[in-house]
């Protein structure tokens, strides 16, 4: 049908072009035959006047009309002649113009054929590559679930410091792997055009934290400062991505630590216009050289590409991050000088949350005096900041003698102060106690755990580093006679009450992998029953409520032989029927929206993705127990083998 159109169309046009010549020439011929006329009837007009003369010729008129009306005969014999050879030109064009659009055709369909060609091989593999990294990812996460599971399972017994360095190390090259898998699937999700952002509520001031914390371990064990900044100008609660944002903060707050060999990363979040916020990264290690900025948001891009180069990694980490920031609406960005740090920002739409939290009560701090004593410039510049947010005077000192200078000239409300610094301090313990109310000392948790007691003689208090704004809060106001254990002290592991012990149905055919969620769960104080494939599984589940004693929770793996997860879950959900549903979560390492999907469509409640956190999954089980009512005694339920 497109190419009859074609073909009439290009016809149309070569033969209108012909006739409109041919009515033009057909004219042209009517206003010579018209002259023509004209000079016939002039000429016979002076002939009547020559009859009156004697000199009147009446054989040279009859020749002159003669030839003047062969000459007329004759042009109009040519004309139609030429009209005829137009008629004939016109035709043979038809004819061309009619094999010339076929030949074009054919030209232009063989394209579009190639093209399609194409175009479905590059799908093909583009989705041949997706399903290999699904599959590899899947494959490579597996083991590493175990990996990961284990160490921080070992890590929990008692160790030599030889066995818990190996461990550590172990435990952080396979978190070094989780996250390069990550990366890739990412960057192969953006190649396609298949990055997903969910859009909910959350606290933008404890992700920051979070995360930042997260980076804190490796920030302290290189000797740098790690600290963050969350403008109160912000809103408590904030509409977005909060896992993508999550990501982005990792990368480059990762990368600046990774690349710091001395001072610090400070990050710091501020309002950048109605419902935009700011996000900068400032870090004091090797910076970037100008000609190297360009390049480095660009894919498999380091700003040191040399085989000798100091530093590994893929070089996708800020390729991802770019185009995450830009698909989230925002734009992102470096300012470098070799040799002087870096520092990495990028804008990110973050509108206020319609139902905000009752505001934080920030306390009030004018009029009072705080004294900083802390030789890190990235950690006492964003403490000042904050508490000059709530209005305290500020000073700083950067060691004990200028720290004692202080002392002595004025009265303090409170004085911050580095342990190192704090444990030198003990000569003039009794200046401190005299002209500061409250002695807060500033350490990691690795500090604390070395020194013991954290905190020295003549101090009242202590904060854990990256001190939390909260915490900064709680402990300026609290009462100086009573020391405060900071709500970000990580809590000890205490296994659940045996009154709240749940029968757990676990469906997994990796030996390793289910010896591990036995052991997490025996830990939390439940009881668990292994399943290597769906098939059994099912049979364990009717088999528990056969006798009336059904499992509390079921973890269902979803690629198992025999019955995978879903067709068993879909299966159990039909044999409910009305009765009591069975909590029945997803443990896979398929941690794509799609499969989150699939595993609710199939009646799952929920999603756990491989490698296994303990906390996420005691989440769970507490969240069952206290809902599900008091459960029968241990001794009434039974394991169904």
């Amino acid at each position: 049908m497109a190419a009859d159109d074609l073909k009439s169309q290009t016809t149309r046009s070569w033969i209108g072009s012909y006739e409109r010549n041919h009515r033009a020439l057909v004219l042209f011929s009517r206003a010579v035959v018209t002259t023509l006329a004209v000079i016939a009837a002039t000429l016979g007009f002076f002939a009547g006047i020559q009859l009156r003369s004697e000199a009147y010729n009446p054989h040279a008129y009859a020749i002159g009309a003669s030839a003047l009306f062969a000459a007329a005969c004759s042009y109009i014999a040519f004309l139609l002649y030429r009209r005829r050879v137009f008629n004939a030109r016109i035709l043979e064009l038809e004819s061309r113009v009619e094999e010339l659009a076929d030949k074009n055709w054919s030209l232009h369909e063989a394209e579009l054929t190639a093209l399609a060609a194409r175009r479905d091989a590059a799908e093909a593999a583009n989705d041949a590559k997706s399903r290999f990294l699904a599959t590899v990812s899947h494959e490579i996460r597996t083991p590493l679930n175990g990996i990961l599971g284990m160490t921080g399972l070992l890590l929990d017994t008692t160790l030599t410091p030889e066995q818990a360095t190996y461990v550590n190390a172990a435990k952080s090259s396979g978190e070094t792997l989780l996250g390069l898998i990550e990366d890739v699937l990412d960057f192969s999700k953006i190649e396609a055009g298949r990055l997903e952002f969910e859009r909910g509520e959350f606290a933008l001031s404890q992700l920051v934290e979070d995360t930042i914390e997260l980076l804190a371990p490796r920030a302290q064990a290189k000797g740098i400062a790690l600290a963050c900044f969350v403008d109160d100008a912000l809103p408590e609660r904030v509409v977005g991505d909060s896992a993508r944002l999550r990501q982005v903060l990792l990368n480059l707050a990762g990368n600046a630590v990774k690349f710091t060999a001395e001072g610090g990363v400070a990050v710091v979040v501020e309002p950048d216009g109605h419902g935009i916020a700011r996000f900068s990264v400032r870090d004091t290690g090797i910076g970037i050289a100008a000609e190297d900025q360009r390049r480095i948001f660009q894919d498999f891009e380091q700003a040191d590409g040399s085989a000798t180069r100091r530093f590994g990694g893929t070089g996708l980490g800020l390729a991802i991050s770019k185009r995450i920031v830009e698909r989230a609406g925002g734009a992102i960005g470096v300012e470098s000088t070799l040799g002087a740090g870096a520092t990495f920002s990028f804008t990110w739409p973050l509108p206020a949350a319609g139902n905000q939290d009752s505001p934080l009560p920030w306390p009030d701090l004018t009029d009072r005096a705080v004294l900083l004593v802390s030789p890190s410039q990235i950690e006492t510049s964003l403490l000042a900041r904050r508490l000059a947010r709530w209005g305290a005077t500020i000073a700083i000192a950067t060691d004990e003698q200028s720290a004692v200078h202080k002392l002595a000239e004025r009265h303090w409300d409170a004085m911050l102060v580095d342990l190192a610094i704090a444990r030198r301090m003990s000569a003039v313990g009794h200046l401190a106690s005299v002209n500061a109310t409250r002695r807060i000392v500033l350490l990691t948790p690795a500090e604390r755990a070395e020194h013991g007691a954290p905190i020295p003689e003549d101090f009242n208090g202590y904060l854990m580093k990256p001190v939390r704004a909260a915490s900064l809060a709680a402990r300026i106001e609290a009462p100086p006679e009573a020391p405060l254990v900071p709500n970000d002290t990580p809590a000890p592991f205490v296994a659940a009450a045996p009154d709240k012990s749940l029968a757990v149905l676990v469906a997994e055919d990796n030996e390793i992998n289910a010896l591990l969620a036995r052991a997490l769960l025996t830990r939390l104080g439940h009881r668990v029953t292994n399943a290597g494939d769906g098939e059994t599984a099912l049979i364990h589940w009717q088999a528990a409520r056969d006798i009336d004693q059904p499992f509390d929770l079921v973890l269902m793996d979803l690629n198992m032989p025999k019955l995978g997860g879903l067709d068993a879950a879909r299966r159990i959900r039909m044999l409910e029927g009305e009765q009591t549903r069975t909590p029945l979560y997803a443990l896979t390492a398929n941690a794509s929206a799609v499969d989150r999907e699939a595993c609710l469509d199939a009646g799952m409640d929920g999603f756990l993705a491989k490698p296994l956190e303990r906390d996420r999954l005691k989440a769970i089980l507490d969240g069952i127990s206290g809902t599900s009512g008091a459960p029968p005694a241990a001794s009434e339920r039974p394991l169904v083998a």
